[in-house]
């Protein structure tokens, strides 16, 4: 979903999304930059801060908890994102319709193999 974000050009209204250079086929794997994984005590100080992303309304397109959020040329970035379209029920749509949830990646993959 990551690269499906990014491929849409959500980074236009949220440049705090981490970007992403290459995909493989079939979501098998995802390439960004290498980035610095904030510390808790950067991020809560980032979270603090009037840096913070305050989108209104929020898209819900990430959290804030640790391992989420490095820095990026100097900038932070979240490097975890996409994870409202997985959630909530209203955003289906949004998914691939033939693949759900891990489980349904798993069975879509013992079917081709």
């Amino acid at each position: 979903m990551e690269a499906r974000i990014w491929r849409e050009g959500w980074q236009r209204k949220y440049p705090e999304l981490c970007p992403i250079y290459a995909t493989l086929p079939f979501g098998l794997a995802l390439v960004m930059p290498a980035v610095r994984i904030m510390s808790p005590k950067e991020l809560q100080a980032f979270r603090d801060s009037a840096e913070f992303p305050d989108h209104h309304p929020d898209p819900e397109l990430y959290e804030s908890k640790g391992g989420e959020w490095g820095y990026w040329q100097g900038r932070p970035v979240v490097v975890d994102y996409a994870m409202r379209v997985h959630m909530d029920p209203d955003d289906i749509a949004l998914i691939d319709p033939r693949v759900l949830t891990i489980e349904d990646v798993r069975r879509n993959w013992d079917a081709i193999w």
